[in-house]
């Protein structure tokens, strides 16, 4: 047995997040290949479904299907799993006192993968939900015992204003930083935060990044006694391999782009031709993830020492590029053994970029076709009693 899955087997994992793009497929791997002993599942209510509904529509996905085909149609390991219902606009995120003494005395790794992927948010509930969020479950984490190794999900574009990108967190943020511009906003109307926006967001493309970037900042300045890394993908993109070629459940991205010409309408995108548009494939982006919380669970940490950009490249969008360093991710790399590196296949330079798009159009289709039944099943008549 390699090192990482060994330091996967029997370990109690904590999951927020899980039930989103990156979210699920870190749990499908997490089940069919590392014998892991227990997996929360930070879920809050939606749409007036419970936690545990909203489980059962999880296992639902197709990216599933390899672990219902296992002895006993995988019911042992999706028992494996258990949701917790919580609520980050509360201050008492788990209410369950019960929850609470479970996860103090189980969990011993963490991964953070939650957030608002919306370019169009206002700032407030960018950093609700990126920022503030985060600082709740890091506040939580401080109470675990048995913590050894928290991973981040951030994104390479929260320090797109550089134009060199180097793996370590950039602290300096307008008004003395998110805390004063939350402050500020508290006393404004709507119209004045809107004029206020650009001027905040400066440089900075979006609230997305700019709140990914205050998220970075705040873990750095408030929870530096954690072992947390983190983990800057790019774009991240349809499957490579797992759990089929070109597997994908949303349109964000790449995939939205295409969703036009699938369905035969004229489509087009402005963009610059020295500019390469940087991704990575959802189950590379996932093998890395994997990677990164084994090796940041070998380390001893006095403060935050990894930074991990998972980047080949000097792009962001279309249209504007710039260098970047990708050393610690290299170094990983070369530290995994061969068998390690067919479980976890992370390295971007080895990719068949021809294969890959090969299945990348009909793997958006599936997901649209699926998109489509699932629509119709919603809005088919109920049978009368």
């Amino acid at each position: 047995m390699s090192c990482v899955q060994e330091f996967y087997r029997d370990a109690t994992i904590l999951i927020t997040g899980g039930t989103g793009f990156i979210g699920k497929v870190l749990l499908e791997k997490l089940l069919r290949c590392f014998g892991v002993k227990t997996v929360f599942l930070l879920v809050r209510e939606k749409c007036n479904k419970t936690v545990d509904e909203r489980l059962d529509e999880v296992f639902e996905d197709v990216i599933f299907d390899a672990i219902k085909s296992s002895p006993h149609n995988g019911k042992p390991l999706f028992a494996k799993v258990i949701p917790i219902e919580v609520n980050f606009q509360s201050d008492q995120v788990i209410s369950s006192s019960d929850h609470q003494r479970l996860l103090a005395a189980q969990v011993e790794i963490v991964f953070n993968v939650m957030a608002s992927v919306k370019f169009n948010e206002d700032i407030e509930t960018a950093l609700d939900t990126n920022v503030l969020s985060s600082r709740k479950l890091f506040l939580l984490a401080q109470q675990l015992p048995h913590i050894r190794s928290i991973v981040h999900v951030s994104t390479f574009y929260s320090n797109c204003h550089r134009t060199h990108i180097e793996e370590r967190i950039y602290e300096e943020l307008p008004f003395g930083g998110f805390e004063n511009i939350l402050a500020l906003f508290r006393h404004l109307t709507p119209k004045e935060k809107d004029q206020l926006k650009p001027i905040i967001l400066g440089p900075m493309p979006n609230s997305y990044t700019f709140s990914k970037r205050c998220a970075e900042v705040m873990i750095q300045q408030q929870f530096s006694g954690l072992p947390i890394a983190i983990f800057r993908p790019p774009i991240v993109s349809s499957a490579y391999s797992e759990p089929t070629p070109g597997w994908v459940n949303n349109f964000n991205g790449p995939a939205g782009m295409v969703v036009p010409v699938i369905r035969g309408q004229v489509y087009w995108c402005y963009g610059a031709d020295d500019a390469a548009v940087h991704m990575v494939p959802v189950d590379y982006c996932v093998n890395a993830l994997l990677a990164v919380g084994w090796e940041n669970g070998q380390r001893n940490y006095d403060l935050i020492k990894r930074v991990v950009a998972l980047e080949d490249s000097t792009s962001y969008f279309r249209c504007n590029s710039w260098t970047t360093e990708n050393d610690n991710i290299r170094q990983l790399w070369d530290r995994l053994s061969e068998d390690e590196k067919r479980l976890l296949p992370f390295d971007v330079e080895t990719l068949d970029w021809k294969y890959y798009f090969r299945h990348f159009v009909k793997g958006v289709a599936d997901a649209l076709n699926r998109h489509c039944l699932a629509r119709q099943r919603a809005c088919s008549p109920k049978p009368c009693c």
